[in-house]
């Protein structure tokens, strides 16, 4: 008998990449702020060097 069941869940049973647009659009909307491709791609390469700087122990949560 199996105690533990374990899901490979981004991008394999979930489309982390849509939730993450859509999630940001949202923010961006309830915000006031146009979203566009621009806008995104800015997120994405901020909150990378964010997570990045975290795992390396720059910033805390």
């Amino acid at each position: 008998m199996y105690k533990h069941i374990l899901f490979d869940l981004d991008n394999t049973l979930l489309d982390f990449n849509a939730g993450e647009r859509e999630g940001i659009m949202a923010v961006f909307e309830s915000e006031g702020i146009v979203f566009n491709d621009l806008n995104f791609k800015q997120y994405q390469e901020i909150n990378k060097r964010l997570w990045l700087e975290l795992e390396q122990g720059k910033v805390s949560k």
